[in-house]
């Protein structure tokens, strides 16, 4: 027999379980005007959905008391308690017919004319309180102050000591306080639970309006258990919890210490194209010797075999009166921390072949095996529990179980309690405005007369309606609402847009948006005061993050909801696997070319939308990696058709890897679909994790909580891998704590796994640390005059060793690599506008030979150049498992502020401005052979030249596809370089998809990408009667046929990064262009005939040279 559950009594009732219906519950018409019964809804655990009904439960008091009964354990869920006001007497719902289709709202607007703060109402009390209320913290009750006691436990085989109970308040236990800002009540929150919800300390009751903590019980084991390193392939939550409670170990130091390993597929490919079979020369460093080692081999070598060579090495120039035994050594790649597995070999890891490609020269160290024991013991990549004021080590069992799932959504999950009315059923929305800026002050408008207010579900608009007046009033002004929307038509993923206006003279001005989820992250719509910052001179879109702006000199709004008695809440969708008919229609013509296509840009009509949806079981079991165009179709004002995705997803079979990324963007705000995606992700390698980290951070806005199924994903997996993902986890959110839209969501992240990524919070400080210390350097000298940069910079630089004294400090853009010094007399400031600093650092271990070199630079944000490098990334790793290597420059770049950043150095190049006018001034570029000319004095030898001929075909090939694809613009020759080894490359991404500079009419850049008839010179080396034209014409072709079966990668790529400040990533518009060059609406014989025809035109295009005369003559 099913339960009902009915509200509770008082704050501390429990749920109740009814009688049958036939004994206490009378059903009635809600429409009968007769009915004279106090009522309320009253909802089944297994049939209650979110929809209008016709009919509903009545019930009076006497009922209602008598019907308290206890619950099996198995059936009792926590629901809300109800405020401490809330009686028997409040149970009771208005008269009002269920079918009232349109609904009075009035929205007041208050404009003060008086613009100091302190005689504006008391508008941010109203925020805090309603923030508390939906955070759960009762205003009228004191803050708890429980008690918690940690739990004896078993002691360890090796424990020889008792552990002791400790005992600390709530306030004790509390966070450890940085000083990294200041956390409001929701910060701490927020940061509460995410923290239970990824590492489970113990079990939080979140109960409504009330903030009841419970006790919770720690099992501790003794302090002097040591770590143990998995330093194979990384482990699952499971295998590793296992390990840890088998071996009652205190922490597991999960470190991927070994490269990367690179399929056997592409192995066999690089070979038929006459790859990685290169000879390369071998310098090995001892650190019990002052000899070096050298010797030349092939990459096919296992690293077993290089082992044997270099003792034999080591026999005649090492005396024989040091023992030494190569196998206590292990090999390690010189100022890093990648170590390699002695079965595999050599061309196996991407490092060497990137090494091999261009040096010739690989620096390895042999690591003695107590070094690297030290090294592990350094790391000490530790679990602290920070919540307890002592820090005690934390057996595994205890907090693997949360981490296994999210609890969160486990303790949020409350029963229903609905009411059926209807939305925006006598609200009032009043603004109360502030002057944010003084040379933006309003009394200049004198009157605000619009607003326009929008639901949307994604990038769906539900509504769009626009409310006026028209009488010029300097106060108040008042407008209806008129909106036929009931609560159950309303997505739990509904955003209320609003946007205000100022007019003067006719002239609209925007005052700013905001954006807000309707529905709080308990899932209870939202009622009372609401009280949100505007984001200025910006109107409400779709692609708007539901984030408020935190500045407090923000114009506020605040918004009245209905404020019913009993709350209204969003029933979850109910566990039901749906049944998919056995004789199926067939798939109608049109859906069947729409799912093959799947074009994301090409808009549905309400026709196609309600073909799609009809014909969804066909796309379920034909096309199932069209899931986005279904959830396009999905008529989201209906109840039923969303219960029934929900269904759908939960049998949905397994798609691609690019789809999965696809749900993820702005234009799918759909729970379930969004969790199924990161379920799907949950089975994905870190490697291609890491590959799309900045479009998952980015997609993080798009999220209506900041405790989501993505958050809690992405902290597990950097928690896991802090190395490799933790570490640029860590700098992408310091990235965004600038970025106002996202700065607060940002800083909790943050403080969630600065919590608990143990002593790598040490090393992450001491990157930090090292970046104010350059970038305060970097900004003292653009004002510095020559002789000043002599004396300045060493002294800053000195500041630098001094803290780097006996340490070593990691890379913030690679894990892989540190340093211990810097080498001062290497370092310089470049003469240009920005004047970035080149930083040359001594690699770590100190009796290396290595150095590392990078660049600072302040001025610029480098995001741009970030996306467009990792977007060149993804393109050679495509070519790669496709059998081509266009031997692309791909240098690491890393923003760490909206200002500033660091670039990787690369060594033994000349920018091609710098070629042509060397000895020949700015007529040089128009001398064909200057580059030949170049490279071949740079390879005297044969076999060199040939090589470097080589490497300038292919990389110049890829470099014209991946900037054509991209759309680059800017291209001159100061950001296009050449190595000695004849690798072409470019650097300064200012300018991409399609936006060129224009000097008035005229556009500077007319050919579709940079291909000159110098780079061709060297191409055909002079001679235009070979076929290399032809062969560098079919593999710039296939290059861009490989990109364009896979544009789905780039265009969600690009999608998801519309929020991340990008200034010419701003709108879906502006990915239309990826549409565009990959030609999908082209066969592939016409893109294939047309990209032909693109490499003529560039070539022919003689306005480029004469952008690089150009160029060369103002620089």
């Amino acid at each position: 027999m099913d339960s009902y559950w009915l509200p509770p009594i008082s704050s501390n009732s429990l749920p109740v379980k009814a009688k049958p219906r036939s004994n206490t519950i009378q059903l009635s018409n809600f429409n009968n005007p007769n009915r004279q019964k106090k009522t309320f809804p009253l909802v089944s655990k297994t049939e209650s959905k979110f929809f209008h009904s016709s009919s509903t439960a009545v019930l009076d008091k006497k009922t209602v008391v008598q019907s308290e009964t206890k619950v099996s354990p198995s059936t009792r869920r926590p629901l809300p308690s109800l405020p401490r006001n809330y009686s028997q007497q409040s149970i009771e719902i208005a008269k009002k017919t269920s079918d009232q289709q349109a609904l009075n709202s009035e929205i007041t607007f208050r404009t003060l004319s008086v613009q100091q703060p302190n005689d504006l109402p008391n508008q941010l009390d109203f925020m805090l309180a309603k923030q508390r209320t939906i955070l759960g913290i009762d205003e009228k009750r004191k803050k708890p102050t429980k008690t918690y006691k940690t739990a004896k436990t078993l002691k360890p085989i090796s424990s020889s000591e008792d552990i002791q109970i400790s005992e600390m308040s709530y306030e004790e236990s509390h966070l450890a306080k940085r000083k990294v800002s200041v956390l409001s009540d929701q910060e701490k929150k927020a940061i509460s639970l995410l923290t239970n919800g990824i590492s489970g300390f113990g079990k939080s009751g979140v109960h409504g309006s009330n903030n009841d903590i419970v006790e919770r019980e720690y099992l501790c084991i003794n302090q002097n258990t040591k770590p143990i390193l998995m330093s194979k392939d990384m482990m699952n939550v499971e295998d590793t919890v296992e390990i840890r409670n088998f071996l009652q170990i205190s922490e597991l130091a999960l470190y991927q210490m070994n490269g990367e390993v690179l399929p056997y597929n592409y192995i066999e490919a690089e070979i038929s194209c006459g790859g990685l079979m290169q000879p390369v020369l071998l310098t090995i460093n001892t650190s019990f010797s002052q000899y070096k080692i050298s010797f030349k081999c092939m990459t096919n070598l296992k690293w077993v075999e290089v082992k044997k060579m270099i003792e034999k090495g080591i026999s005649t120039k090492v005396s024989t009166r040091i023992p030494v035994k190569i196998s206590n050594y292990k090999l390690v790649i010189a100022g890093t921390r990648l170590y390699f597995q002695e079965q595999k070999e050599m061309r196996q890891y991407s490092i060497i072949n990137d090494i091999s490609r261009r040096e010739k020269i690989i620096n390895i160290e042999l690591i003695d095996q107590k070094q690297f024991n030290e090294e592990i013991n350094q790391i000490q990549l530790k679990h602290q529990n920070l919540l307890l004021k002592e820090k005690k080590k934390c057996k595994a069992s205890n907090f693997s179980n949360e981490i296994l799932s999210f609890t969160i959504y486990e303790l949020l999950n409350f029963d229903p309690e609905i009411v059926f009315k209807k939305f925006f059923d006598e609200s009032e929305i009043t603004s109360c405005i502030k002057n944010y800026f003084e040379t933006r002050s309003f009394e200049k408008y004198k009157i605000i007369l619009k607003v326009s207010c929008c639901l949307y579900m994604g990038t769906d608009k539900l509504c769009n309606k626009e409310y006026f007046t028209s009488d010029v009033i300097n106060t108040i002004f008042d407008c209806k609402i008129i909106t036929d929307f009931s609560y159950s038509m309303l997505p739990l993923e509904t955003r209320l847009g609003i946007t205000l206006y100022a007019i003067r003279k006719g002239k609209k001005v925007v005052i700013g948006f905001v954006n807000t989820p309707l529905f709080d992250f308990q899932n209870f719509l939202l009622s009372g005061y609401v009280n949100l910052r505007l984001w200025p001179d910006e109107e409400s879109d779709a692609v708007s993050s539901p984030l408020q702006n935190p500045s407090p000199t923000a114009p506020i709004i605040s918004i009245k909801f209905p404020d019913p008695v009993i709350k209204i809440f969003y029933q979850p969708y109910e566990a039901k696997y749906p049944q998919v008919p056995k004789n199926l229609l067939k798939i109608s013509n049109d859906v069947q070319q729409l799912a093959l296509h799947n074009d994301p840009f090409q808009p549905l009509t309400n026709e196609q939308k309600n073909e799609i949806w009809q014909n969804r079981f066909n796309i379920l079991i034909q096309f199932p990696d069209s899931i986005d165009l279904l959830l396009r179709a999905v008529p989201w004002t209906d109840y039923k058709a969303r219960e029934e995705m929900a269904d759908l997803i939960k049998i949905w079979p397994g798609i691609s890897p690019i789809q999965v990324i696809g749900l993820l963007d702005v234009r799918n705000s759909f729970t379930p679909a969004r969790d199924y995606a990161v379920r799907l992700l949950e089975e994905t390698k870190d490697q291609v994790i890491l590959g799309y980290l900045p479009q998952f951070i980015q997609v993080l806005k798009f999220e209506s909580y900041t405790c989501s199924s993505l958050a809690l994903f992405l902290l597990k997996r950097a928690l896991k891998n802090r190395g490799d993902m933790g570490q640029l986890f860590y700098w992408l959110l310091v990235g965004e704590n600038e970025k106002t839209k996202i700065s607060l969501r940002s800083k909790i992240l943050l403080e969630v796994y600065n919590s608990m990524c143990g002593t790598q919070l040490k090393e992450l400080k001491t990157q930090e640390n090292f970046i104010k210390i350059i970038e305060e350097t970097a900004v003292n000298a653009k004002h510095w005059k020559d002789d000043e940069i002599k004396t300045n910079l060493p002294n800053m630089l000195t500041v630098v060793n001094n803290a780097l004294q006996g340490s070593r400090l990691t890379l913030p853009f690679t894990s892989r690599e540190t340093v211990s010094c810097v080498v001062v007399n290497k370092c310089k400031v470049f003469d240009s506008n920005a004047h970035p600093i080149l930083l040359c650092f001594q690699s770590s271990p100190i009796f290396s030979q290595q150095e590392t070199r990078f660049i600072f630079k302040v001025g610029d944000n480098l995001m741009q150049d970030m996306l467009t490098l990792q977007m060149f990334k993804l393109m050679d790793d495509l070519w790669k498992k496709n059998g081509i290597d266009f031997r692309m420059t791909i240098y690491n770049v890393l923003a760490t502020s909206t200002t500033s950043g660091i670039i990787q150095f690369v060594p033994n190049c000349e920018t091609v401005n710098s070629i042509q006018t060397k000895g020949r001034g700015i007529t040089g570029v128009f001398d064909d052979a200057c580059i030949y000319e170049w490279i071949k004095s740079k390879n005297l030898e044969e076999k060199d030249l040939k090589n470097a001929i080589e490497n300038f075909t292919y990389s110049c090939a890829g470099y014209c596809v991946a900037t054509y694809v991209i759309g680059v613009g800017d291209r001159h020759n100061d950001n296009i370089m050449v190595s000695k080894d004849g690798h072409l490359f470019h650097i300064d991404f200012g300018h991409f998809l399609g936006n060129i500079i224009k000097l008035g009419f005229y556009n500077k850049e007319s050919a579709p990408f940079v291909l000159t008839n110098d780079f061709m010179f060297v191409i055909t080396m002079g001679n235009t009667d070979t076929d290399n034209y032809s062969f560098f014409e079919n593999i710039c072709t296939k290059g861009f046929m490989i990109l364009r079966n896979n544009a789905k990668t780039f265009i969600y790529s690009f999608m998801m990064m519309l929020c991340s400040g990008v200034p010419q990533l701003k709108h879906v518009e502006d990915v239309q262009y990826l549409k565009d060059a990959f030609m999908l609406d082209k066969t592939d014989d016409e893109a294939e005939q047309e990209f032909r025809a693109l490499i003529s035109q560039s070539l022919g295009t003689f306005r480029t040279r004469l952008n690089f005369f150009m160029h060369s003559m103002v620089h």
